[in-house]
């Protein structure tokens, strides 16, 4: 178990949010310094975690509900989450590129979040929501929900 107070990128792949972020995935990349499943965190201690971000990883993980729970448990008291999962178009589209075989890495989970359902998982999981919203892109057909949250009690 790791000991420090620091900041993740969960399901980083073959991107990386910040050089200064320890990166984790399910699958070893050139970024991947932990590897683990996003729902199995056990690798970080409780209260551990400054910051916790992941983009598009978490609407891939079976347990999506465990996933934020691990989140909640890992953040220090005035840790901060910054979650991106993709919205209703978004995975219908992804779905099709999916079963079309256009995808470079294909996924058999893809949960569908409706800004509600997304509040309604983070804040059962414990976490405090502080911003809840579309991310901004230039590709309109690809608007994601991106969820900036606290770590609850």
């Amino acid at each position: 178990m790791v000991k420090i107070v620091a900041s993740i990128d969960l399901g980083c792949g073959d991107n990386i949010v910040n050089t200064n972020f320890i990166g984790v995935d399910r699958r070893q990349t050139k970024y991947t310094n932990f590897i683990a499943e996003a729902d199995n965190l056990a690798c970080f201690e409780t209260s551990s975690i400054k910051v916790v971000f992941s983009r598009r990883c978490i609407q891939h993980v079976a347990n999506d509900t465990k996933v934020f729970e691990e989140i909640n448990r890992i953040l220090t008291p005035d840790g901060v989450a910054i979650i991106e999962v993709a919205s209703v178009l978004n995975t219908l589209i992804s779905k099709a590129l999916n079963y079309l075989k256009i995808k470079k890495h294909p996924y058999s989970t893809f949960h569908v979040y409706t800004k509600k359902g997304l509040k309604n998982k983070l804040e059962s999981a414990g976490l405090k929501i502080i911003i809840l919203g579309f991310a901004s892109t230039n590709k309109p057909l690809f608007k994601n929900h991106i969820a900036v949250c606290m770590k609850g009690t």
